[in-house]
C-alpha cells in the first residue's frame, strides 16, 4: 500500500450510467416546457422555492459528471463506471459540473493497524478534495482480499464515522460505503445514487401535469364566460381569442393522413385526433406521456407538409385515442 493515496479526476458524460443518463435526458427535455407553462402564470401561484430547486437541478444535469478518485493504486474506468463504450471516439467537450462524486478506493488485506493507518490517509485526502468533512457524494469502497462479516462491516463504518466526527444520522447518510464483491459493485452503487434523478423527473412531470390541468380549466372557463358575455352583449361583443381558420380542402387532406381519425375545434383550439389503437409504443418510451411520441412525430411531419403545400400555418393540438373507436 502507498502511504499517500493518489488523487485524480475525470469528467464523464451521464451516459456512462445508462439508466440515470436516460432520465437525465428526459429531465433536460421536459424542464423548458415546464418553465413555459409556469412562467405564464401569476407570481402568486408559483412555488419559487421549488422552481429554484428544479432550475438548479436542470443546470446541473446539462453538464457532465466530475468523478474524483482517491486510491492507493490505478483504477480502470470499469471499476467505477458502468458503460465504457460511450467513451470510445467521443470528441465532445465536457463542461465541468457542480455535481462531483468522490470515490475513495481502499485495498485491504485485513483489519489491522496498517488498515487503520491507510484509511486515515484516505480520509485526510477526502477532506482535502471535498473541502469539508461531510461530503454528500463520497463513496468509500473497501476491497478486501477475503470475505468480510457483518461484524467487520460495522467495525469499518464505526471507525470512519468516528474519524470524521460524524455523529448525526443525517450527516452519516451523506457518506456511502461499498464493500466490493465484484467489479460492478461500485459502479452499480453510484448508478443507484444517481437514479434519485428519476424521482425529480416524476415530481416535475406531476407538477407540470397539475399546472397544465389548471391552465386548461381556466381556458375552458374563460371560453364559457365569453359565451355568456356574447349572449348578453350581442353583436358588439369581441371575443378575446378566435379559433384558427382551416379551409375545407386542408381539413380533408389532413383527414386522409395515416392515423388521423378526426379533426375539430374544441375551446377555440383546432384539435387533430389520432387513432393509436394497435400502435405499438417503442421500448424506449417508458413514460406514459411518451407512449405515442413516435406516432405524434410522424403525424406532425405530414401535417406540416400539408401546411407548406398550402402556404399557411395555424396552431393546432394533437390527441391520441388508444381505446377502440
Amino acid at each position: 500500500m502507498s502511504a499517500f493515496p493518489a488523487e485524480s479526476y475525470r469528467l464523464f458524460p451521464w451516459t456512462v450510467y445508462p439508466k440515470p443518463g436516460f432520465f437525465r435526458a428526459r429531465y433536460v427535455d421536459l424542464h423548458p416546457r415546464f418553465r413555459r407553462i409556469i412562467d405564464s402564470l401569476p407570481e402568486s401561484v408559483k412555488n419559487q422555492e421549488l422552481l429554484n430547486k428544479l432550475d438548479g437541478v436542470n443546470e446541473q444535469l446539462k453538464e457532465s459528471i466530475r468523478i474524483d478518485v482517491i486510491s492507493d493504486a490505478d483504477l480502470t474506468h470499469k471499476q467505477y463506471i458502468l458503460d465504457e463504450t460511450v467513451l470510445q471516439d467521443k470528441a465532445d467537450i465536457l463542461v465541468p459540473s457542480s455535481l462531483e462524486i468522490c470515490v475513495c478506493y481502499i485495498h485491504c488485506a485485513k483489519l489491522d493497524d496498517a488498515f487503520a493507518m491507510h484509511t486515515d490517509e484516505v480520509l485526510r485526502s477526502l477532506i482535502n478534495v471535498t473541502g469539508r468533512k461531510s461530503a454528500d457524494t463520497a463513496f468509500l469502497a473497501f476491497d478486501f482480499n477475503c470475505p468480510v462479516s457483518a461484524e467487520d462491516i460495522d467495525r469499518v463504518t464505526s471507525y470512519v464515522f468516528q474519524k470524521l466526527g460524524l455523529h448525526a444520522e443525517s450527516d452519516r447518510g451523506k457518506l456511502k460505503f461499498v464493500f466490493v464483491e465484484n467489479e460492478e459493485s461500485l459502479p452499480l452503487a453510484i448508478s443507484e445514487y444517481l437514479e434519485n434523478l428519476e424521482g425529480l423527473l416524476k415530481e416535475t412531470e406531476q407538477k407540470m401535469g397539475s399546472v397544465a390541468r389548471v391552465v386548461r380549466i381556466a381556458k375552458e372557463l374563460a371560453f364559457e364566460i365569453e359565451g355568456f358575455l356574447e349572449q348578453a352583449i350581442g353583436n358588439d361583443f369581441r371575443p378575446h381569442a378566435e379559433p384558427p381558420i382551416v379551409f375545407f380542402e386542408m381539413r380533408m387532406e389532413i383527414l386522409r393522413l395515416n392515423y388521423v381519425y378526426s379533426v375539430g375545434t374544441v375551446y377555440n383550439d383546432f384539435v387533430i385526433y389520432l387513432n393509436g389503437q394497435g400502435f405499438e409504443p417503442t421500448t424506449t418510451e417508458e413514460l406514459e406521456e411518451d407512449r405515442f411520441s413516435t406516432l405524434k412525430m410522424s403525424a406532425e411531419y405530414d401535417i406540416k407538409a400539408v401546411m407548406k403545400k398550402h402556404c399557411t400555418f395555424f396552431p393546432y393540438k394533437i390527441q391520441v385515442f388508444s381505446m377502440p373507436i
